[in-house]
């Protein structure tokens, strides 16, 4: 039961530096792809930039959610997190005389 445990540990953590990665990358992302290019004057639909933007935004982080639980469980896996230790053989005892 532990090794589950840890293992599942790792992809929970994972997963939230996933979210966290996907966030910061959607804040550089989001504003830059909605903005126009030069010479274009932009008619702004705010109700419908604010449902995109917001959809592009829970988006990149479901997308960094998931590929940071896949990364970590193999992490998991690779490091050994749910592996048992072998438990050392017992002492020899001396001999008696």
């Amino acid at each position: 039961m532990s090794a589950i445990r840890n293992v599942l540990l790792w992809v929970f953590f994972g997963s939230l530096v996933g979210v966290w990665a996907g966030a910061l990358l959607a804040q550089r992302f989001v504003p830059w792809f909605n903005t126009p290019g030069a010479a274009i004057v932009a008619q702004c639909e705010c109700h419908q930039i604010s449902v995109d933007t917001v959809n592009k935004t829970l988006t990149f982080e479901g997308i960094g959610m998931v590929l940071g639980a896949i990364l970590f469980l193999v992490l998991a896996l690779v490091f050994g997190a749910g592996r048992s230790k072998k438990p050392e053989p017992p002492a020899a005892a001396a001999p008696a005389s």
